[in-house]
């Protein structure tokens, strides 16, 4: 049995409980149909410019706190479909609680399969209540910390809770040992830093008046998987369309085959614990299925990089 497409008409799926409508969708995926979303989902504009071939479509993968269940059950649908992602690593988690985290040796076994492992801090402290001592052991510890076990070269951190993007002191004790760090949470990130406000056309850190930035290489914003699996109650259907949503929204701003819209997904557990921190298996598995079917480009957070002369963010695309 062939299924080549798979199309949501969302009227008729209105009608079918919604426990039955996943459970098909999960099978459909898993015979090899390629799930399209309905046209309705985006508005008119949106459609006829993902229906552009020459427009490229690409998302950033990114795992935080180092959770065994990232290794168990991401890491087969990542090797299913070549994916490579970012691995944003606790130093002082690793090993711990009863063996729900990863050790060195999966760490470092990502490492070697070519996955980015950065920086995620000493002890996942929300880095504005620390004292200055505190947040430079938390920030510059944990790339000595990663390096000592083995990690080349941590050059990228995930702050905490996504908190510290708008503290400038924050911002300057990262600007000490990272180039570029993920804060703050948005659908996607703009590569040039220009979409937010209309006074900021750069990434630069600073206004020349001294007063720090909305946007810039210290504050990369990432969509949060988990803030929807707790806002739709881990009701599947729901946080797939808002998936499909989220990376096809790119579509609107990147035009004439320039990339300057990029989500930047965030994930933590990958079980079927329905926690606050959990994304199913069988949800994670078809969205990285949608993402390999509908021709996106998967890279992890070290494809970004920046360029001190034009003050821009850019990709190093693979």
């Amino acid at each position: 049995m062939k299924i080549k497409h798979l199309s949501i008409n969302q009227a008729s799926a209105n009608h079918l409980p919604r426990i039955i409508l996943l459970s098909s969708l999960i099978f459909l995926l898993s015979l090899g149909a390629v799930l399209q979303p309905p046209i309705s989902s985006f508005s008119q504009n949106e459609t006829k410019i993902s229906q552009t071939k020459s427009i490229p479509k690409v998302v950033i993968l990114t795992f935080d706190d180092n959770w065994k269940s990232q290794f168990t059950n991401a890491r087969p649908a990542l090797d299913k479909y070549g994916f490579k992602a970012t691995f944003f690593v606790i130093c002082n988690y690793v090993g711990r609680d009863n063996n729900t985290r990863m050790n060195w040796q999966d760490v470092l076994n990502l490492q070697k399969e070519g996955h980015d492992i950065e920086s995620h801090t000493m002890n996942h402290k929300n880095l504005n209540k620390l004292s200055a001592s505190k947040l430079d052991y938390e920030v510059g510890q944990s790339k000595t910390c990663l390096h000592n076990h083995g990690v080349v070269n941590s050059t990228i951190i995930a702050s905490p809770y996504n908190e510290g993007w708008n503290n400038a002191t924050v911002t300057n004790s990262i600007a000490k040992y990272y180039d570029i760090a993920r804060s703050g949470n948005a659908d996607i990130m703009f590569l040039h830093c220009d979409r937010w406000t209309s006074s900021q056309q750069d990434c630069r850190t600073y206004f020349s008046n001294g007063t720090l930035t909305y946007a810039n290489r210290y504050s990369i914003r990432a969509w949060s998987h988990n803030f929807y699996d707790n806002l739709y109650s881990h009701n599947q259907t729901s946080i797939f369309n808002k998936f499909i949503q989220v990376v096809n929204k790119q579509a609107r701003y990147n035009v004439e085959g320039s990339v300057d819209a990029i989500p930047i997904l965030e994930y933590h557990n990958i079980d079927n614990q329905n926690t606050p921190y959990t994304t199913s298996i069988g949800l994670f598995t078809a969205e990285m299925k949608y993402l390999h079917d509908n021709g996106f480009t998967v890279l992890p957070m070290s494809a970004v990089g920046y360029n001190d002369t034009s003050k821009f963010l850019y990709l190093r695309m693979h």
